[in-house]
């Protein structure tokens, strides 16, 4: 497909699965095919710029609606060594953590001996 006045000359794209009636625009009804080439520039600005850093689901979601052939295994994998999630997952893991040990080593009240002999 080409659309100058849309800037795209030699698109290949596929029929959605799903047809929203109620979009009119011209690539509506097609999704672009999604080259090896581009993932990393795709996954990129939907996850990082677009979503603001989402987990996998809401990012392949994304892709899905404007994008055909881009494996569910490579949003996972991108999203899995994306330095700001893996640091704020890191930081979230340590909070609960140190929340779970600060609950084990609490003391519980002392009670009473109750089979302790009484001099």
């Amino acid at each position: 497909m080409s659309y100058p006045a849309l800037g795209l000359s030699d698109v290949l794209c596929l029929p959605a699965k799903k047809k929203d009636f109620s979009d009119t625009t011209v690539l509506s009804h097609f999704r672009r095919v999604a080259y090896v080439e581009d993932f990393y520039y795709i996954l990129h600005r939907v996850h990082c710029q677009e979503r603001g850093h989402v987990g996998y689901k809401k990012t392949l979601a994304e892709i899905s609606a404007c994008y055909e052939c881009l494996p569910r295994s490579a949003v996972q994998k991108f999203v899995s060594l994306c330095p700001l999630c893996s640091s704020q997952k890191l930081q979230h893991n340590q909070a609960a953590e140190a929340h779970h040990s600060f609950r084990v080593h609490e003391q519980r009240p002392s009670r009473p001996n109750r089979h302790a002999s009484s001099p």
